[in-house]
């Protein structure tokens, strides 16, 4: 691996960014790119299943009391749901090296002056994800499972088992820490001139309506009170892409203006 890895940053060197990369020379810096993440993500998976037993604890908190005692009904569930927690929280360990072996394979295909937003580009996208994360886990859970519990414990008597619970936790969770990616995304693709503040105030009508069709495929839960609580943090942060568009687009047009002149 350390004579691949060098081969490959002495190629790097020698055909440079501005050059284009063969076929061949793209799946080997894709390969090189996967290995690195797999091994940070196995990295962090190993030190997040050492602490499994206090983040096991933490996954449950948003439960509300009288739901705390969860159960399984297979003999291997308590096992793979310790490595569904530890593999969620090693991921979000190792986001930031995840990220940037991400921006770094796709940067070769962008000018000098778009590959200078690497290091912002990644510290944003990790703490965008984190901020979801969190605000699935102190606001949309524990909101959802309540409503949804007392809602089912009218005809029903609850009983919750780890595997369902964790399930449906970790996908709320993840698919938060996605959405909250939105502003990010956007203000990208503003600086690349793909979209403009001005298109998306027009179309902002069709947004909100695309917001709510998401917050129902990404939410877990098929109940409309769920679904409008990842709606409606998705609107806010389209219209925090709206004023971020216009901040870091005005500055683009007028470099671009500069160098015109």
């Amino acid at each position: 691996m350390g004579n691949g890895e060098k081969k490959r940053k002495k190629r790097s060197r020698k055909i440079g960014f501005e050059d284009k990369l063969s076929i061949t020379d793209h799946l080997e810096e894709l390969r090189w790119r996967l290995i690195i993440i797999c091994v940070a993500i196995g990295s962090g998976f190993l030190i997040c299943y050492i602490f499994k037993d206090p983040l096991l604890r933490l996954i449950q908190r948003p439960l509300p009391e009288k739901y705390q005692e969860l159960t399984f009904i297979e003999p291997a569930e308590a096992l793979v749901v310790s490595l569904k927690v530890s593999f969620f929280a090693g991921l979000i360990i190792s986001l930031p090296v995840v990220i940037y072996q991400i921006w770094n394979f796709v940067a070769p295909g962008l000018v000098k002056k778009e590959r200078r937003y690497t290091l912002p580009f990644v510290i944003s996208a990790t703490i965008l994800f984190l901020i979801g994360v969190v605000f699935a886990y102190f606001v949309i859970l524990p909101v959802g499972i309540k409503f949804l519990m007392l809602f089912g414990a009218k005809y029903w008597k609850p009983s919750i088992t780890v595997g369902n619970y964790l399930s449906f936790s970790l996908k709320l969770m993840l698919a938060s820490g996605i959405i909250f990616e939105l502003p990010l995304i956007v203000t990208f693709l503003s600086i690349l001139g793909i979209v403009t503040p001005k298109q998306l105030s027009k179309n902002r009508k069709y947004v909100i309506l695309l917001c709510f069709i998401i917050g129902a495929i990404f939410t877990p839960g098929p109940d409309p009170f769920s679904q409008t609580l990842m709606a409606i943090p998705l609107i806010l942060l389209f219209e925090i892409s709206i004023i971020s568009a216009k901040i870091f687009g005005k500055k683009k047009d007028r470099k671009e203006g500069e160098e015109d002149v």
